[in-house]
């Protein structure tokens, strides 16, 4: 995507100062979050006004289901905002203060360019686009107006309800949640069910059977207990000059009761989820025996690896990993 224009950098930093200016933080919490749809239609972005923590101060937009999955694991402490787990889960764009060396100096020059000059230690806007398997980076073009269009709308929102025109809870809607639409050239009001967290789907079928069938005929069982992990290594990779940075994805296999690893497969940008499952099955395809027993780190390694698992008649359970710990501190560590 290509990056914002002059006329669009201005008027998002526009909105920023009168958003800052309005100050939301003193009428609506972290928790009253508001729904603002893109105005193509082709996503929602659930806006959380940051500062009742009296921490940051700024706005959060989560982007579609996977971004408001995030924020639910956020503020029901399912992760700790400040982990990898926490980062790794954010789909959301941020909009917050802070110092002229947090921008890079493509962002610096963009800012010349667009005529907006800040002086004052911690009064530099900070636009930044979080999604899970890649370094937080500037915004493009169609998030920059997203952005600016959040901020009004949280503007607004929190001009009404500090005036008593707009009660986001009460007898009427104490399930749903606002929602702003544009519609007719103009932003309204709209109550929607308060969603609810997402819940991870069946898992569907692997998708080659001949190759399990294969895999189960060639590799004897056995009875050691793997730990599994799928997770993001914390190294950034550039393929271009100018690109987003990614964080590669790495699936590791343990064995518990020796702490090798049995298995090890590196990938690239977003793997699938079929990119995902290869490379579990390779792991398996070379090892000496099949384990009896596979732990996973999470519910997500564990929809990932069960049809898989179940086919070949390998029992699989949830519960800690720290074999899976020990050696992704240890890949941190060289990595640093």
């Amino acid at each position: 995507m290509a990056d914002p224009t002059r006329e669009q950098l201005r008027e998002l930093h526009g909105k920023f100062g009168e958003f800052w200016d309005a100050g939301p933080w003193q009428v609506l919490d972290d928790l009253d979050v508001v729904a603002v749809e893109h105005p193509s239609g082709r996503y929602t972005g659930y806006c959380s006004v940051l500062g009742s923590a009296f921490r940051e101060y700024g706005l959060a937009v989560f982007i579609g289901d996977e971004g408001l999955s995030g924020y639910f694991d956020l503020v029901n402490d399912e992760v700790d905002p400040e982990s990898p787990e926490g980062f790794d889960r954010m789909n959301a764009l941020l909009a917050v203060r802070g110092d002229r060396e947090s921008l890079s100096e493509s962002e610096r020059a963009a800012m010349r360019r667009a005529g907006l000059r800040y002086r004052d230690r911690g009064t530099w806007p900070i636009f930044r686009s979080l999604r899970p398997g890649y370094l937080p980076w500037r915004l493009d073009e169609d998030e920059a107006v997203f952005l600016t269009v959040a901020l009004g709308n949280m503007i607004d929102v929190a001009s009404r309800v500090l005036s008593g025109d707009l009660v986001l809870y009460g007898e009427d809607n104490s399930d749903l949640m606002l929602m702003r639409v544009f519609h007719d050239g103009a932003w309204v009001d709209r109550w929607m069910k308060f969603p609810e967290p997402v819940t991870p789907a069946p898992a569907p079928e692997y998708h080659d059977a001949e190759r399990l069938r294969r895999l189960s005929l060639s590799i004897p069982n056995g009875s050691a207990v793997w730990e599994l992990g799928v997770f993001y290594v914390r190294t950034s990779v550039q393929e271009e000059r100018g690109s987003r940075p990614y964080f590669p994805t790495m699936a590791l296999a343990v064995d518990r009761s020796t702490t090798l690893i049995v298995g090890m497969k590196l990938l690239g940008a977003s793997p699938s989820y079929e990119e995902r499952r290869d490379a579990l099955v390779e792991m398996l395809e070379s090892a000496d025996a099949l384990p009896s027993l596979v732990v996973g780190d999470s519910v997500e390694t564990a929809m990932l690896a069960l049809p898989i698992l179940y086919e070949l008649g390998v029992e699989l359970t949830l519960e800690s990993t720290p074999g899976i710990y020990d050696a992704r501190s240890t890949f941190e560590h060289f990595t640093d």
